[in-house]
């Protein structure tokens, strides 16, 4: 018995501290929670929101900028909480990551690395209202590797599937310059149409 309410103290200490550690992250406070939230994650590894605490953690890096470190921490909850209601949220966040260090290098490999980031979301999140994104990125990411065929594939499931989306457009317009580059001149000159009866 003993034991037990020791245990129950811990996970209302725990609680405490995670609701203190959400407000700082909901407010800003980046920074200062992301080495709170590591603490936190070290001090309660049984406690019952722990994947929750890594996602916000990982979300903390992301918004400072610190992508490997994000990366890390995304990789770590979708390893060890395979059920966390916002998988879908945390490796679409780590395909980001991946995505802003490969704007940073400029380099195609690390492009690749994104894309192939993006795909797993969408192969295992079908459903996900991540997925217009996740698309889009994909896009992006395949046409500066110099993969201009997929970058097209990508946008065009895009448009296809997610019309009402707000990156429709900017989708359809892209896919053009891609259709062009290909010298698929007709399909070009056919989605640049497309793209200017869209609504403004």
């Amino acid at each position: 018995a003993a034991r037990y309410c020791s245990g129950r103290r811990l996970q209302q200490q725990a609680s405490r501290e995670f609701n203190i550690l959400a407000t700082a992250y909901n407010n800003g406070l980046y920074e200062k929670a992301a080495g709170k939230w590591a603490e936190f994650i070290k001090k309660y590894p049984d406690f019952k929101r722990i994947d929750e605490a890594h996602f916000y953690l990982g979300n903390s890096q992301l918004n400072l900028k610190k992508f490997p470190e994000a990366i890390a921490t995304y990789n770590q909850l979708t390893e060890k909480h395979p059920k966390f209601a916002n998988l879908d949220a945390a490796r679409f966040n780590a395909a980001m990551a991946q995505f802003q260090i490969a704007a940073q290098s400029n380099k195609p490999e690390d492009f690749q690395t994104a894309a192939g980031a993006f795909e797993e979301v969408i192969e295992k999140h079908n459903n996900s209202p991540y997925l217009a994104r996740a698309f889009y990125y994909l896009g992006d990411a395949r046409y500066a590797a110099g993969e201009t065929e997929a970058a097209t594939e990508a946008y065009q499931q895009l448009v296809d599937r997610f019309g009402d989306s707000s990156l429709a457009p900017d989708a359809l317009y892209y896919l053009g310059v891609a259709q062009q580059d290909l010298e698929d001149l007709e399909k070009a000159a056919a989605t640049y149409e497309r793209f200017l009866k869209e609504p403004a």
